[in-house]
């Protein structure tokens, strides 16, 4: 009577054992799983992002052909250009003068919205 008390309690750790195994394998899979939702949610929102800026920059582009004819017409030839170059060269001097806070406030929201995933 105890060998077989001590085979069936071997066979019952050997079921606990797979049945652990088994949980752990679905664990593993599950975070597979959200860890390739995350990362496609990631890149969908990134390409967006992409679409967007281009369409962005497109309309910037055009805004400021016609703001340079507009000043063209009004200034004198050249200087509808003049003025647009300026601008642009102001704009970009403010970029770069600030890149530290653009990029610790891109960086502030990619963490955030990775964290809200």
């Amino acid at each position: 009577m105890g060998l077989k008390q001590n085979l069936s309690d071997l066979l019952r750790i050997g079921d606990i054992k797979d049945a652990v195994i088994e949980i752990i394998e679905a664990k593993v899979q599950l975070k597979k799983i959200e860890i390739q939702e995350k990362a496609e949610e990631g890149i969908s929102g990134l390409i967006y992002g992409i679409l967007l800026a281009s369409g962005a920059l497109l309309c910037v582009i055009f805004a400021l052909i016609l703001l340079a004819y507009f000043l063209n017409q009004w200034l004198g030839e050249p200087w509808g250009y003049v003025i647009n170059f300026a601008m642009a060269i102001i704009a970009l001097v403010i970029l770069k003068s600030q890149k530290i806070a653009i990029k610790a406030k891109i960086q502030e929201e990619i963490i955030k919205e990775m964290d809200s995933m």
